[in-house]
């Protein structure tokens, strides 16, 4: 009779163990789903953050700019002699570009975003219910600015010259429990001119006039 109700009790145990670790595996494969998916969604939310406030600042600097940062001259027979960068109109510009740029990013952890729990869990069924998960942004470090100088052929006898800047920004974004770090890049167009003509030798083979 004992052995009996031990032999039951032995499967019961069994039992309840095969469904306790069904459920840690289970719970494990959810776990590491969210992991993944929460690094992808803050990446995503802070590179998305991170441009929106870089196209902000450029706009904001650009406001009153003509866009003429090149000097063009040209030779007797019309032909074009040289082309330099007027290279206090490009200087200023960059220094308000980093300044306002900076600026924006000081006040990124004001942009405090929720992401629903079922998005998370990357579950398609569950996409977009749940309760909400905040993600905070901070900025580590301060915002690389840049400008490079492009030429590119825009036809016949014709080429365009483009000035942009570029910004590289680390930012991390933080979780409950959680952390990503994320780096954004991305280059913004500036100022945009064609030139008539034929180029001056070797600015080809630079293709970048802020160097000369």
């Amino acid at each position: 009779m004992r052995y009996g109700k031990d032999r039951r009790f032995g499967r019961l145990r069994g039992v309840i163990l095969c469904i306790t670790a069904a459920a840690g595996l289970i719970c494990a494969v959810i776990y590491l789903q969210m992991v993944k998916h929460m690094k992808e969604i803050c990446e995503y939310k802070g590179r998305q953050t991170a441009n929106a406030l870089v196209a902000q600042a450029v706009d904001d600097c650009l406001l009153g700019e003509n866009g003429d940062y090149l000097q063009i001259e040209y030779a007797e027979d019309g032909g074009i002699a040289a082309i330099t960068a007027d290279t206090y109109r490009i200087n200023a510009l960059e220094n308000s570009l980093r300044r306002q740029i900076n600026e924006e990013f000081s006040h990124i952890e004001d942009n405090e975003m929720g992401v629903p729990l079922g998005t998370l869990s990357g579950i398609t069924a569950l996409s977009g219910r749940g309760a909400e998960v905040r993600i905070k942004l901070h900025q580590v470090g301060a915002v690389d600015v840049s400008l490079k100088s492009e030429f590119e052929s825009a036809g016949i006898n014709q080429t365009r010259h483009c000035l942009k800047v570029v910004v590289k920004s680390e930012l991390s974004a933080i979780l409950p429990g959680h952390s990503t770090d994320i780096t954004a890049e991305d280059e913004y167009l500036i100022s945009e001119t064609v030139i008539a003509g034929e180029l001056p030798q070797g600015l080809w083979n630079t293709a970048d006039l802020l160097e000369n």
